[in-house]
């Protein structure tokens, strides 16, 4: 009883179905999938203005709607399609084939994918992380800079992507002869070309994943010559669950706050009842030539089921500013951000539903 009533409580307030399947429109040729994540946040972003006191949003986070299918092909081929974009439900709006969208061919040799798709570098952290597209999403320190926000995490146009697996190891190979592509109606431009990597290992308890990420001369943030590694593991044991990563990026600007390492820590553990506690520590240190430019952040979640398809969360982040340094509260993922002054120590409260079909 009491979880029905929870579930018409939550539904009824954000308005959004609480059980459904995805859809086989014409058997695995063609596939309609999606995932709706809402939430009502109260947060305090520490600013002198235009705010700098408590209010309250609602946020449509990384809401998506996808089209998918595989089509067998002759001599053992199956070829791949996936077209993904986001619909933002508190705005009414969205762009066509905005997320991982692409054209593939599958076989003995893996698979090999062309379009729009997360780097590799990407794809490493966003398996590590507890807080996936709510406040407290990785995303406020992982591939943030000091005074830029998020910019390493990044979906790479006119890619090329190998994927397969090795017994325990998948493997992920991307390039782009254009990675960000800004120009309109031009060919690629190779001297902005991108490079990303990554080898996933999974056994019993243990996960252990290394990226890597080359931007060349994209400009991200300000800064060319862009790279990034990350490692991440993650051990399960019984009903707990504990997490590590550590990145590092470099940049060929001198001065960029992007020249930094960064580390995190997270656990989780079932209680029972359908029910977890999570919870996530990151930390940036010192860019290169600033002092008190760091940041760290700390999310603390209970994460419950209403059925196979539909979850709510109510979660709590802070985000604490060195004197040089403005780490966002949110920032990636979750659609509402909460941006702040330097030194500033943003936070938030979040109550959060999300449900996949």
């Amino acid at each position: 009883m009491q979880k029905k009533m929870m579930s018409l409580a939550l539904a009824g307030a954000l308005m959004i179905p609480v059980a459904a399947n995805a859809i086989e429109v014409v058997g695995k040729k063609l596939v309609v999938y999606g995932k709706i994540h809402l939430s009502a946040d109260m947060s305090d972003n520490d600013r002198a203005a235009p705010n700098g006191q408590n209010d309250f949003s609602l946020s449509s986070n990384s809401t998506r709607l996808g089209f998918k299918g595989a089509i067998p092909i002759d001599s053992g081929l199956t070829g791949l399609y996936q077209i993904e974009q986001e619909i933002r439900f508190d705005e009414a709006s969205g762009t066509f084939a905005s997320r991982n969208t692409y054209l593939g061919l599958k076989g003995g040799f893996g698979r090999i994918l062309f379009g729009y798709h997360d780097t590799p570098f990407k794809i490493v952290a966003s398996k590590w992380s507890n807080f996936g597209d709510s406040v407290g999403d990785r995303r406020k320190i992982m591939g943030a800079g000091a005074t830029t926000g998020n910019k390493v995490n990044n979906r790479a146009k006119n890619m090329l992507m190998y994927v397969n697996r090795f017994g325990d190891v998948k493997l992920m190979l991307q390039y782009s002869p254009d990675g960000k592509d800004s120009a309109s109606g031009g060919i690629d431009n190779n001297d902005l070309d991108m490079f990303s990597a990554a080898a996933f290992y999974k056994s019993g308890p243990l996960y252990i994943a290394f990226g890597y990420v080359n931007w060349g001369d994209n400009s991200l943030g300000g800064a060319t010559g862009v790279k990034g590694m990350r490692a991440a593991v993650k051990y399960s044991i019984n009903n707990i669950r504990l997490g590590f990563i550590y990145e590092n990026i470099d940049t060929d600007t001198a001065g960029s706050s992007l020249n930094r390492s960064a580390w995190g820590i997270n656990g989780a553990i079932k209680i029972g009842g359908g029910k977890t506690i999570k919870a996530e520590y990151m930390k940036a240190n010192d860019y290169d030539g600033v002092a008190s430019s760091g940041a760290d952040s700390l999310s603390l979640g209970l994460f419950g089921k209403l059925n196979k398809k539909t979850t709510w969360y109510a979660a709590y982040t802070r985000t604490n500013n060195d004197t040089n340094a403005r780490y966002q509260g949110a920032d990636g993922g979750h659609g509402d951000e909460i941006k702040t002054d330097l030194g500033g120590s943003p936070s938030a409260f979040s109550l959060g539903i999300v449900f996949k079909f």
